[in-house]
Order: C-alpha cells, then structure tokens, then sequence
C-alpha cells in the first residue's frame, strides 16, 4: 500500500532499478485512510508486482522502504491453506493493532482527567 501521489515516482522508480523486469500494478482503495503520522485523511493505492528473481525483490523492498509503503507476502495462490493462513494473520494483526489504539486511547483519556483536576490551579 503507498501513497496515491506517490505512485507515480514509485511506478518509475521500480520500472528503472528492475529494467523493465517486472509487471507492476495498481488500484486506488476508494476510501480514504487516516495517515499514521498526521492522522488527515489520504488516498492510498494498493499494487501488486510480478517478478522473477530474489535481487528484483531485494530492489523492490528497498524502493518500499525508501517509499514508506507497508509490503504483504502473497502465498502461492494455488496454496488455500496457505491463502487462508496469510488472511488470518492480516485480520488478527489488524485486531491487535486496534486493540492498541483503543488501550492508547483510554490512557490518553485518563491522563487528561487527571491533568484537567490541576488546571485551575496552574492558572
């Protein structure tokens, strides 16, 4: 997943380093999602890239990091066990992550309590 106005430096980016060695492609996620940093709502893609060989992935990690993209390992799609393993794990992972926004959130709330107790007198 990248950013939409990133995508096209990405595209060119993974293009030039690969030689033309791979078959990228991608779609934008009709909602917009929030943005971990400045939490504004940004528009996302989601891509997939086809390739042959362990230096075109080690290039294309790379080019994600440098990217900020978040990369997914795909399983062999004839693999269902293994399809339905990697689904899993992206839901359960998901979860977590909520469960601590949500614990995040509750030590936030508490904290301001307590700190809006001591406002009058900081004044």
């Amino acid at each position: 997943v990248c950013n939409h106005e990133d995508r096209p430096r990405f595209e060119r980016m993974v293009f030039r380093s690969t030689r033309g060695n791979c078959l990228p492609r991608f779609y934008g996620i009709d909602e917009d999602l929030k943005d971990v940093v400045s939490g504004d709502p940004v528009k996302k893609d989601v891509f997939i890239i086809f390739f042959q060989s362990q230096l075109i992935q080690d290039k294309i990690k790379r080019i994600a990091d440098a990217f900020g993209a978040r990369l997914y390992q795909i399983p062999d799609l004839s693999n269902i066990p293994a399809i339905d393993q990697a689904t899993s794990d992206v839901h359960n992972d998901i979860l977590e992550r909520k469960r601590i926004l949500d614990r995040n959130q509750d030590d936030i709330t508490v904290l301001l309590r307590e700190v809006a107790q001591f406002i009058e007198v900081w004044k």
